[in-house]
């Protein structure tokens, strides 16, 4: 059995349809809100554990060619604080396949089967063996950068401009690497041997080494002391790129993921706050159009208790129903995003996960934001007289009292109905910034995306334009002969071709 109090709360709900469902759709829309702030806590949870998995590198080591041996090997990893260490050949040439030519990343792999950093997991089909065999990275068919799947022959440009065939054995991943396919190039997988054959590298041109104590500090000493040992066995070693370092709680894509981030939590923010102003102005509203009733219930000896859970039963059914709405909405909107955002940024997909504190949050801000913003309209509805509702009807006398009153009555700006709108706005001045604030927020955030979106277009453009090279020719090591800037200049294509030098420089790990 419903009391005449809870029917009077659901009768006051199903009064105004349109209103109420307004008002339950912008409350599902602040709790759905919620969810997109458990996004990065459920992205650093998932990705630091597949660092671990992969046993990402903490540092890279990258010579133009070591050639070391085996007990050069083993006196790297009896160093102090190296827990894993391998050596990697790099190299980016031309794939051919479906009569498709793109850049490539090779990344090859001493053992497959015995992989200590930045291990390539296989999902599918088989490791390749040296020899004309390789594995394609899973994100090459998802992104769309490589279509080959297994059993398929792709093309490789060799160091000669000759193509050599290999077949693709198998699809495999592995966090560092995969995060590059987002960046638009595509990874394929060989061994060690068969890069060096197809780029003509003299030996492998990376040391991979993941440290037992990643700080700061006692990554520096590690790093010291095995670029002391390089030194030592191979007086002759140059560096073909910078030290890159990981961090704790750092991946692939994690700083560009977090800039992303931030935009989700100001879009969630604003639904946030309108929705609460918009509970507020419903529920004065509802106070108001109700102040006769109000009268009648205290005349019949309604106490002021009585008549406050009566207005909060309504409040609550309001904000129950767009609790159970946003958390419908949120939690596949949230994993969805979720899985965008990491294959974007980090090349990798996260699965489902259900977050406990925004399912906590969601009841707080859909049914604790409810009564919050509900409570000054609960407070002046048991605080009205049976004189008061029953003669005025809810509209009080008090009007021109206060000097923002009295500024608008004296306006004579525009006609008679203009000068009635200004009067409008400061009669219920509570109810006009109510209204003012959500559309200033809406507004100003699009305003603020808009201009953020302008200003990174520009730049681009501008950065495009100061760089104005349609062909870039370069060389590790031996660098643009005196021949090929000749022939470069004497083509009647080119309109300029100049020589330039490039280097990276690091002073501290």
């Amino acid at each position: 059995m419903i009391s005449a109090l809870g029917r009077r709360s659901i009768r006051e709900i199903t009064r105004r349809r349109a209103r109420a469902i307004l008002t339950v759709a912008t409350i599902a829309v602040a709790v759905a809100g919620v969810w997109l702030f458990a996004i990065p806590d459920n992205v650093d949870r998932t990705l630091e554990a597949r660092v671990r998995t992969d046993a990402m590198h903490t540092v890279r080591l990258a010579p133009t060619a070591a050639d070391l041996t085996d007990d050069q090997l083993a006196d790297l990893r009896a160093v102090d604080n190296v827990r894993a260490l391998d050596t990697r050949t790099l190299a980016q040439t031309e794939v051919r396949f479906d009569g498709r030519v793109q850049s490539v990343i090779l990344v090859g792999v001493g053992d497959f089967e015995h992989q200590q950093v930045n291990i390539v997991s296989l999902d599918d089909g088989a490791f390749p063996v040296p020899g004309n065999q390789l594995m394609t990275d899973t994100e090459n068919a998802r992104t769309g950068r490589l279509s080959g799947g297994i059993g398929d022959r792709v093309e490789l440009r060799t160091h000669t401009g000759a193509w050599t065939a290999f077949q693709i054995t198998g699809r495999g991943d592995t966090l560092r690497y995969s995060s590059e396919v987002t960046d638009g190039v595509p990874v394929l997988y060989l061994s060690n041997a068969d890069v060096q054959r197809v780029t003509n590298h003299p030996a492998a041109n990376s040391i991979d080494i993941v440290a037992s104590d990643p700080s700061p500090p006692a990554v520096d000493t590690m790093v010291s002391e095995l670029r002391s040992i390089l030194a030592a066995e191979l007086p002759d070693l140059a560096y073909r790129d910078v030290l890159e370092v990981w961090r704790e709680g750092s991946w692939p894509g994690s700083d560009e993921f977090g800039n992303f981030v931030v935009v989700f939590n100001v879009i969630a923010g604003v639904a946030l706050v309108s929705a609460l102003i918009l509970i507020f102005t419903t529920m004065n509203t509802v106070v108001r159009e109700e102040t006769r009733e109000i009268g009648v219930m205290k005349a019949v000896g309604g106490t002021r208790r009585a008549i406050t859970m009566s207005f909060l039963r309504s409040a609550l059914l309001l904000g129950a129903l767009g609790t159970a709405a946003g958390i419908v909405l949120g939690i596949p909107l949230s994993n969805w995003l979720m899985a965008y955002m990491t294959g974007e940024f980090g090349g990798t997909r996260v699965g489902w996960r259900l977050s406990g504190l925004a399912l906590g949050l969601s009841f707080a801000v859909g049914l604790g934001g409810t009564v919050a913003a509900s409570w000054p309209a609960l407070r002046r509805a048991s605080r009205v007289t049976v004189r008061e509702a029953l003669s005025g009807h809810g509209v009080t006398g008090s009007y021109g009292l206060r000097p923002l009153d009295r500024v608008a009555a004296s306006a004579s700006i525009g006609s008679r109905w203009s000068q009635m709108g200004i009067r409008n706005t400061t009669r219920r001045a509570g109810r006009t910034v109510a209204t003012a604030v959500p559309i200033g927020l809406a507004v100003g955030t699009m305003l603020g995306f808009g201009a953020v979106l302008m200003t990174a277009v520009d730049e681009d453009l501008r950065t495009f334009d100061l760089e104005g090279a349609d062909i870039i020719i370069g060389s590790v090591s031996s660098g643009v002969t005196a021949t090929l800037q000749e022939i470069a200049r004497e083509n009647d294509v080119i309109l300029i071709a100049a020589p330039a030098a490039a280097t990276d420089l690091t002073g501290a790990t």
